[in-house]
């Protein structure tokens, strides 16, 4: 008909009906979008009919006309796709139980040509989705198994703010009885794993098992939580980044008194005071301190400089403040080594020529970020966003003037002024910052 002419000439490609089924309210027909005789992935459409065969709804997710497929280049073996995506599992093809059909994956406003690799895989768990174009690049890949969770007894925040043991649900995990999903995996201090007992992992804070099942917690909630802090742009960045899976080790003997972030190894490190009496697994905001750095360093390589250098102050700084504006409190370090604890609502001044011990010297740089978040004309969203995109300006070796500059480079790009001229706060992020200085 002239109607059906004229939907058609609104999508690329042609739909054909893959399937039939009953429904509470009558029946619907599914529909998939294909172009040169390929599926589009993700794309479908559903015609609802009533119990009289009366059509009453159409829904469903389609590609437009506007949206052009690449050329197709020489393709690879459907096999050496498989390859690719066993690659990137860190596993060997052999172990893989999958199939592999030709698609289209919608990439911004073109459909590219490539290999949909379905694959089961044990370790790492899942039944994953591989995209590998025909050239043989990797374009997505992810685990669309339903995850399992787990139980166990922990700290909210930590022991100090909140002493309370609750009861804590485990969520993303590959088996319900072992602390390792797609996102985060957690070891013992001798790269062993407390095993649950289905589904449970029940350790009093006594036993030294306890800290696994307390850090899974806290690091899950660094991505589920930290992700949506600069409108979605973690979000966006533990998808591009690599951040799969999080590994985390606790009562770790190389970090006495200490908690730190590896840039080698990409792994974050957890240890206990030296009087055994604190453990820095067990608190939120440490937890989040570190995950700061591991947020900075992949962004920027901020910390990658000598002892007490102007940018690791400045990595100490960005990493207090994300934890504080993550978790709405401006302290860190409250319960564990007490005596050390910083603040970001602080009103020190930088030393002389930003000369000083990294941790001092960052304080005062996460004092200026905690003001720009208290300055009503920026406020928390505006804050964390230039915060945020100030990183992407930065790198090993810098000094804090050009921090200082990264930011109004990261206002300007987000906020322009009137025509494009400077930025809507700069003005404000510089007082702000003049009024850090001797």
């Amino acid at each position: 008909s002239r109607k059906q002419r004229f939907f058609r000439s609104l999508l690329v490609g042609d739909l054909q009906v893959k399937s039939m089924a009953p429904a509470p309210a009558g029946s619907y027909a599914i529909a998939q979008q294909f172009v040169r005789e390929r599926p589009i992935y993700g794309t479908s459409l559903a015609l609802h009919r009533n119990e009289n065969k009366v059509a009453y709804a159409v829904t469903g997710n389609l590609a437009p006309a506007s949206i052009e497929p690449r050329p197709e280049p020489k393709k690879i073996k459907a096999k050496e796709a498989a390859s690719v995506v066993a690659q990137e599992l860190e596993t060997d093809v052999s172990k893989l139980k999958c199939s592999c059909e030709e698609t289209w994956l919608p990439i911004e406003n073109e459909l590219s040509p490539c290999f949909h690799v379905k694959a089961t895989c044990f370790d790492p768990f899942g039944d994953w989705y591989g995209f590998v174009s025909f050239g043989g690049e990797l374009l997505a890949l992810f685990n669309v198994a339903s995850a399992a969770s787990a139980t166990t007894k922990g700290y909210q925040i930590n022991p100090t703010r909140t002493p309370e043991l609750e009861a804590l649900t485990l969520n993303a995990l590959g088996s319900p009885n072992v602390l390792s999903g797609s996102r985060t995996t957690i070891w013992g201090p001798n790269q062993t794993q407390t095993q649950g007992q289905k589904g449970a992992f029940d350790f009093p804070p006594t036993d030294e098992e306890f800290d696994e099942p307390q850090l899974y917690y806290f690091l899950e909630f660094c991505r589920d939580q930290g992700a949506g802090i600069g409108k979605n742009f973690l979000n966006r960045f533990f998808a591009a980044a690599g951040f799969n899976p999080m590994n985390g080790t606790v009562h770790y003997g190389g970090a006495l008194d200490n908690a730190f972030y590896s840039p080698n190894t990409g792994q974050l490190y957890f240890g206990d005071s030296s009087d055994g009496a604190t453990y820095s697994s067990r608190s939120l905001d440490i937890v989040l301190h570190e995950f700061g750095h591991a947020i900075s360093d992949t962004i920027c390589h901020l910390g990658r400089a000598r002892k007490n250098d102007q940018s690791r102050a400045m990595s100490e700084g960005y990493s207090d403040y994300l934890a504080a504006t993550i978790l709405g409190n401006p302290v860190i370090g409250d319960d564990f080594m007490p005596a050390y604890a910083r603040t970001c609502a602080n009103t020190s001044k930088f030393p002389s020529g930003f000369v000083g011990e990294e941790h001092a010297v960052g304080t005062v740089w996460a004092g200026f970020l905690w003001d720009l978040r208290n300055e009503p004309t920026i406020g928390q969203t505006g804050a964390d966003l230039i915060v945020l995109q100030s990183l992407t300006f930065l790198g090993p070796w810098k000094t804090i003037l050009q921090g200082l500059e990264a930011l109004v480079q990261a206002d300007r790009a987000l906020f322009p002024g009137p025509g494009g001229k400077g930025g809507t706060h700069e003005d404000r992020i510089r007082a702000a910052f003049k009024a850090r200085q001797r």
